[in-house]
């Protein structure tokens, strides 16, 4: 028989805060009907339901759940987590603030999106009437641009200053000013010497197979980060090969990643020489050049056979969770044809 009992303990790992044996809800999926091993109810090709513990966390940590039992049949136990996130609070860490672009022109339109988020991380519903302010916090003031009191979704239109720089804009929900910053360049003219053009590694193996990606900076005199506006960004190669997600060759046009605000290529070193150069260019602007060495290709040692061994029985985890969350934790059974029940620690 399968009879697995769980205990959480706080999150000093000692203080047990509740336990739940065999069918401790009364729900009919924990009966033997339910294919549970008791009373020889159990079908090997499903996983079955054989303890609960059902709990209100108090406050944010990490909390152990243990598994132990006296009469387990040989095989795997599978925790599961269930949680109730349903709170309506906003909180200030988890809620977003987000802008349309990252780096505009002077006097240019950019939209920010406020997304309120309770502890969870889960964004809450838009038809609640909220007071949502979008501040302007460059410099360390704050600037109060933008302010609705109504349902969402939250955005604001704002048109960057004429002056060139960095600004920084936060949000307030509520009352509840969020934590994150939204940063927007307001740039001037591209300039390629300021413009950074880098790799991440400072060298590769000559083996035809060793890669590494080449990243560009687009800046503006001043070293103000430049927008995508639909410029080519052109990479060319003195050896080896450039690489994108949709074409390869010595010379192809780099890919803009929003996040970073980079273009970027592959480059697969050549099986020859003892270095190469990458160099880049938006039209008739060059951007500069980063050379790579080239080192010998290390030999392989030989290889060596390994073994693994099976697990199951008793086991614990180390569930991270957050205040008021309601958590139902579930042990499972699965039988296996050989091995040794023993401990298990997972943390998730």
């Amino acid at each position: 028989d399968l009879n697995p009992f769980l205990v959480l303990y706080d999150t000093n790992g000692t203080s047990k805060l509740v336990s739940g044996d065999f069918n401790d809800s009364g729900e009919s999926f924990y009966n033997a009907a339910a294919r549970d091993r008791q009373a020889n109810g159990f079908v090997l090709q499903v996983l079955d339901f054989d303890a609960e513990i059902t709990f209100t966390v108090p406050a944010t940590g990490d909390y152990t759940v243990m598994v132990d039992g006296t009469s387990f049949t040989t095989g795997f136990y599978f925790l599961t987590l269930t949680s109730d996130l349903t709170q309506a609070a906003v909180d200030s860490n988890a809620s977003t603030l987000a802008a349309d672009q990252r780096a505009v022109a002077a006097s240019t339109d950019v939209i920010f999106t406020v997304t309120p988020r309770n502890v969870a991380g889960l964004a809450l519903a838009t038809s609640t009437v909220r007071t949502v302010e979008l501040f302007d916090v460059t410099g360390g003031g704050m600037v109060n641009i933008g302010m609705t009191n109504g349902a969402g979704p939250w955005t604001f239109t704002e048109t960057m200053p004429a002056g060139l720089g960095l600004r920084r804009f936060q949000a307030r929900v509520d009352g509840v000013m969020m934590a994150q910053l939204r940063e927007v360049s307001v740039h001037g003219a591209l300039d390629g010497t300021a413009s950074i053009v880098e790799a991440v590694n400072a060298s590769l193996p000559s083996d035809g197979e060793a890669s590494t990606t080449i990243r560009v900076g687009l800046r503006d005199a001043a070293g103000h980060e430049l927008g995508n506006t639909g410029q080519t960004v052109s990479f060319t190669t003195s050896a080896g090969q450039l690489r994108s997600s949709t074409t390869q060759g010595s010379a192809i046009s780099g890919e803009y990643d929003a996040a970073s605000g980079l273009w970027s290529v592959t480059l697969v070193a050549p099986t020859t020489g003892t270095n190469v150069m990458v160099s880049a260019a938006v039209g008739a602007t060059n951007l500069g050049a980063v050379v790579l060495d080239l080192t010998t290709p290390a030999t392989a040692p030989a290889s060596t056979g390994g073994g693994g061994s099976s697990g199951g029985g008793g086991g614990c985890a180390l569930v991270s969770t957050s205040d008021g969350l309601w958590l139902v934790l579930l042990a499972l059974g699965l039988v296996v044809v050989m091995g040794r029940a023993r401990p298990v620690r997972a943390r998730g």
